[in-house]
């Protein structure tokens, strides 16, 4: 600066000049360093792994990638790459299915209209002894719920034991 000052340059308008770009690189790159201390935050606390299944922003999503500046994701349903800047997890609420040592399923089933009683009666306990039955199957609870235009409404769910084994259960 004193080397400028004596060559006759104006030291304050080059100061100001870098001032300004100093402002409008960091500007810039303000979204870049977001990622990246995202990703960092991501690396370190873990709250989801590669092949983990996620709920964010309202979607159900495969974790495939993680990188230094953005995931990269797939839908659960379509198996669509998604691209998803780590900055914006550490700002939303990320749900980790896959973290639980269990996976609740719910269903529901209609019997047609004209079921007696007994029949209603009958296939309520023979879903009970079905989901007892099975190794990796707790807390199973099965109830007539109602009745609509469609019949009535047996509802059911269960806790299969692992995440994992929701498919084959």
């Amino acid at each position: 600066l004193i080397g400028l000052n004596n060559a006759g340059y104006d030291v304050g308008t080059v100061l100001a000049g870098l001032g300004i770009g100093g402002l409008a690189f960091a500007l810039a790159a303000q979204d870049t360093v977001a990622n990246i201390f995202g990703g960092i935050t991501i690396f370190l606390q873990r709250p989801f792994k590669v092949d983990d299944l996620i709920k964010f922003d309202g979607k159900e999503m495969v974790v495939k990638e993680i990188g230094l500046r953005a995931t990269r994701l797939a839908d659960y349903y379509y198996g669509h790459a998604i691209y998803i800047p780590n900055s914006k997890f550490t700002s939303g609420v990320v749900t980790n299915i896959s973290a639980e040592p269990g996976y609740w399923f719910y269903k529901s089933l209609y019997l047609a209209g004209s079921s007696s009683s007994m029949q209603i009666e009958s296939g309520v306990k023979l879903i009970l002894e079905v989901l007892n039955g099975h190794p990796d199957v707790d807390s199973p609870r099965c109830y007539y719920k109602g009745y609509d235009a469609r019949g009535f409404e047996i509802h059911y769910y269960c806790r299969i034991k692992s995440f994992g084994m929701r498919h084959r259960v």
